[in-house]
């Protein structure tokens, strides 16, 4: 599946979700949910179906760091998403005070941790898919790939078993793997999910 065609998808069921809501819609969780499903769903293969589950209800919601607050698995996510979003821009308005602030304890700490474990989650069954590819003879097609096929797959100069991947002249871990995923994520929230909603509101 091409990544017009998951936005195509994703896009249809938001859509959808607008023409038949009966009572107003929470239009920042909506495009975080959008951003969320379309973003998995390029760079893993498999979308998150968020935008199929229970959606807050406008103005009846707790607020989180930067939105609605839901308890789901989505929105434990998310709020870990937001809080890192925040902080880092706290950071960077209080330079170098911020490290002053958190001498002894870091602030990103725990929501970095939920993110990873959604992420590596989701890495450790594209590492056993390439594992179970290169067993079979099977390379992975670099125009079809996902982009963590391609990360793992495609720009590694060793088995994913050892987990070493060679990015240019730098040798590459799964961290970094892992890091490349969480920085898109990061991007989709503040740049995709930003511009709908800003576009719904104009």
């Amino acid at each position: 599946m091409t990544d017009l065609e998951i936005i195509s998808k994703q896009a249809d069921i938001a859509i959808d979700i607008m023409c038949k809501a009966t009572e107003p819609l929470d239009i920042q969780d909506l495009a975080a949910r959008f951003t969320v499903d379309t973003s998995f769903g390029f760079m893993f293969g498999h979308e998150l179906e968020t935008l199929k589950g229970s959606l807050p209800r406008a103005g009846h919601a707790e607020l989180g760091f930067r939105g609605t607050k839901t308890d789901d698995e989505f929105g434990v996510f998310i709020q870990a998403v937001d809080q890192v979003q925040s902080q880092s821009h706290k950071r960077f308005t209080s330079h170098p005070l911020w490290m002053v602030e958190e001498l002894f304890t870091d602030q990103m700490k725990q929501p970095m941790k939920i993110v990873h474990k959604y992420v590596e989650a989701r890495l450790d069954d594209v590492y056993e898919e390439c594992a179970a590819l290169r067993e079979k003879g099977v390379s992975i097609n670099p125009e079809q790939a996902t982009m963590a096929q391609y990360l793992v797959e495609h720009m590694s100069g060793e088995s994913p078993s050892a987990l070493q991947l060679n990015f240019g002249s730098f040798a590459v871990d799964r961290k970094a793997v892992r890091d490349q995923l969480v920085l898109m994520i990061l991007a989709g929230r503040d740049t995709v999910c930003g511009y709908l909603v800003i576009n719904f509101i104009s």
